[in-house]
């Protein structure tokens, strides 16, 4: 829950989850958000090779500790694995993996209203 009242009607965004708490677009910081009392996300999507939608916000990998390659040359088996939580912290984060728009959808159904902004 938030730490202060705010009215009923008032939206309360996510931006990539609870992405000051959490690594960015991951099934972490969504959980966390949710826990906050956050009703809505943004997230950042990507098409992959083999029309995957991949939720990931920068153009390449370089920030999260995997090289200059990008999201979008990428086919999922290539992402899927990939640590997306240990450039956060490597204690509370390492093994996060990145998700799909689909496995996002099937985690959370109609407990957020979604915002999606396609990258690429």
């Amino acid at each position: 829950m938030l730490p202060i009242p705010v009215p009923a009607a008032f939206r309360i965004i996510a931006h990539r989850g609870a992405s000051a708490y959490a690594p960015e677009n991951t099934l972490p910081a969504f959980d966390l958000a949710r826990a906050m009392g956050v009703t809505e996300v943004e997230l950042d999507a990507q098409l992959t090779t083999d029309g995957q939608i991949a939720l990931c916000h920068d153009g390449t990998l370089a920030r999260y500790g995997h090289g200059p390659r990008a999201v979008e040359t990428l086919a999922w088996p290539d992402l899927a694995d990939l640590d997306m939580g240990a450039w956060f912290s490597p204690h509370l984060f390492g093994g996060t993996r990145m998700m799909t728009l689909p496995q996002l959808f099937d985690t959370y159904g109609a407990a957020f209203v979604y915002h999606v902004e396609i990258k690429g």
